[in-house]
């Protein structure tokens, strides 16, 4: 028998260190995790990496990504050889629709994410660190927002 696999959406929070995000079609968050890679070698074979165990387990059906664009070829790369689609969001466009804010400055609206990202965490069940690094809660926040606004790719893979 074979078992439909959850679908999934990968949100990254690209850098070296890295924050990353894996969120189910119900809008679960399944797990977080940030990363700091050191140089790009290593994030090169992280991504493969992290890409085989996430097809192994869950169907993807999308990369959501915020930051560097050069990093960012790195990740869409791997998507298109995995016919997975890479969607590139600016840091304005999820903070303003899933903070309402804008143009906070850079301290106070990691602080924002890191607690929204909290009950994101708490709501899905899993257990939350004492602090939620800024990299991963950015990451849940980016997830968030690519949950909410490509639904409908849930419904045709």
């Amino acid at each position: 028998m074979n078992a439909t696999r959850i679908k999934t959406i990968l949100s990254v929070d690209l850098g070296i260190k890295t924050g990353l995000a894996l969120f189910s079609e119900n809008a679960n968050l399944l797990w977080f995790w940030s990363h700091n890679f050191g140089n790009r070698t290593r994030l090169k074979k992280g991504v493969n990496n992290i890409l085989f165990k996430i097809s192994r387990k869950w169907e993807l059906v999308l990369i959501v990504i915020e930051g560097s664009r050069d990093i960012g070829k790195i990740w869409r790369k791997k998507g298109i050889k995995l016919d997975v689609p890479v969607i590139y969001v600016s840091p304005e466009r999820w903070r303003q629709d899933i903070l309402g804010s804008r143009n906070l400055p850079t301290k106070d609206s990691k602080k924002m994410a890191a607690l929204y990202a909290r009950n994101i965490i708490i709501e899905s069940g899993l257990s939350p660190p004492k602090l939620v690094n800024f990299d991963a809660a950015e990451a849940i926040l980016i997830g968030l927002w690519g949950v909410k606004h490509f639904k409908t790719l849930f419904a045709q893979s």
